[in-house]
């Protein structure tokens, strides 16, 4: 059990009949008008997290890792929930792993690329991060999806005041991951094709590896 990794699927559930139960308040969809995803036009988030976080399980699993899903696999389970279950989790599994958050963003319809969040505080976070932060994006440069400083500190603001709450409540070292912007649609494209999302999950599994979570 030395390299366990708890699963986080981000935001967005729906219901048995394919519903998407997440408020269009909480911005977790988006309309493209064009192109063909998960219901028509139409790009959910939580769904896509769920798809890449199996995706990631499945390769991760077969390369040793022992990975713990703290998400549910409909309902959009809160922040509160997914943290407690992890933090639970690792007291019994002797105070070992790491928490990777998935999630993909949204900003204008004009952003595109990947950004990789840990806590300012944390070493630990900051180390795995700064080791595999490279070999991800490069994997989006391929697909010409780029940002500019794909590396942040899980602040919440500009005034630095709040963190993000995955990476302050949890007991373990852990990291936010945005991958591409889903408002946007070439990178929608991207994130939607299986092929993408395959070599994404084995370029961080591969990376993770090489970063000796264990």
């Amino acid at each position: 059990m030395s390299k366990i990794l708890y699963i986080d699927a981000g935001h967005g559930g729906f219901d048995d009949n394919g519903n998407y139960t997440t408020p269009s308040s909480k911005g977790k969809y988006f309309d493209h008008k064009k192109g063909t995803f998960h219901k028509g036009s139409i790009f959910y988030e939580g769904v896509w997290n769920r798809s890449f976080a199996q995706e990631f399980i499945t390769v991760a699993s077969a390369a040793g890792f022992h990975c713990v899903p703290v998400y549910h696999p409909q309902q959009d389970t809160s922040l509160g929930n997914r943290v407690e279950l992890a933090n639970n989790t690792y007291n019994v599994f002797n105070k070992q792993g790491t928490y990777l958050s998935f999630h993909s963003n949204a900003f204008k319809s004009t952003n595109r690329g990947f950004h990789l969040f840990y806590h300012p505080f944390s070493s630990r976070g900051k180390s795995i991060a700064s080791k595999i932060v490279n070999p991800v994006n490069e994997l989006f440069v391929d697909y010409d999806s780029i940002s500019v400083n794909p590396l942040r500190e899980g602040w919440m603001d500009a005034n630095k005041t709040q963190i993000y709450y995955v990476l302050e409540a949890t007991k373990m070292p852990s990291l936010l991951f945005e991958f591409g912007f889903f408002d946007n649609f070439e990178d929608a494209e991207m994130l939607f094709s299986e092929d993408f999302q395959y070599d994404l999950a084995v370029r961080l599994t591969d990376e993770l590896l090489e970063a000796e979570l264990f």
